[in-house]
């Protein structure tokens, strides 16, 4: 079944953490494509969400929010059979502990993406405050049975409590020339506080490189997540992350 996802590269979260892998890449055929929303009637939001599925049909160029996917089907047939379900997600949050990284944020020289200038507060107006406020409350998902992260953040934010409860196989990429997210305090963090944790360095790539390739549009309004280190091809990457990826998937998800 996992072969299926040979025309999606892919990335799942593991309790929440800033994860991003590309949807371009190398693809074996098209995928479809449908745009969602679904209602959080208990914390009152809008999800939006993008499906992407097995497709057997001829596809065009399809750009979505500034970023190039490749070749999609907008609207297409879903492909006969079942078919595994992978979760691409972004994000910050999960079973934290806010003191940790308050403590850690007082002990840092300068301002960072993980501590902002006002990391320290501890009023109701800390941003960070606010994000994490609900952040005790825990996330397990016992229906994942495998999760691939790219460049997690924000390690001092957990505990060994809230890691080792992680129990399912976990492969963590990491970029060599990082110049976001500093080491060891964030993919290492994870790596030593996961039981099945394999770690992944990709030597000589930066933070952003993970990201899909830009679209001219993207490249105009944000250069900062469209350029690479010297000598790194964002494509070439990709193929090596989405190879590696679909290999730790089809090993732990064949059965």
């Amino acid at each position: 079944m996992i072969r299926q996802l040979r025309c999606i590269a892919l990335s799942l979260t593991v309790l929440g953490l800033c994860a991003t892998l590309a949807i371009g890449g190398a693809q074996a055929a098209a995928a479809g494509f449908r745009d969602m929303n679904f209602t959080d009637a208990e914390r009152g939001r809008t999800i939006p969400v993008a499906l992407w599925y097995p497709n057997d049909s001829t596809a065009a160029a399809l750009t979505y929010g500034g970023i190039h996917a490749r070749r999609a089907v907008n609207g297409g047939a879903i492909a006969p059979g079942r078919h595994p379900l992978a979760l691409l997600s972004h994000g910050t949050g999960g079973r934290p502990n806010l003191q940790n990284l308050f403590d850690y944020c007082a002990s840092q020289p300068a301002a960072s993406l993980t501590c902002p200038t006002n990391a320290g507060e501890h009023g109701e107006e800390d941003p960070l405050h606010i994000d994490f406020m609900s952040g005790g409350a825990s996330l397990k998902e016992s229906r994942l049975r495998a999760l691939v992260v790219a460049a997690p953040a924000i390690g001092p934010l957990f505990d060994a409590p809230g890691l080792v409860e992680v129990y399912i196989p976990v492969l963590i990429f990491w970029a060599g020339a990082d110049a976001i997210l500093n080491e060891p305090d964030n993919s290492r963090f994870y790596l030593d506080g996961i039981a099945q944790a394999r770690g992944r360095e990709m030597p000589g790539i930066g933070h952003f490189t993970f990201l899909s390739e830009c679209s001219n549009m993207l490249r105009t309004v944000a250069p900062q997540i469209c350029t690479d280190p010297d000598g790194i091809s964002r494509a070439e990457q990709h193929n090596i992350i989405n190879a590696e990826t679909l290999e730790f998937l089809e090993r732990h998800l064949a059965n």
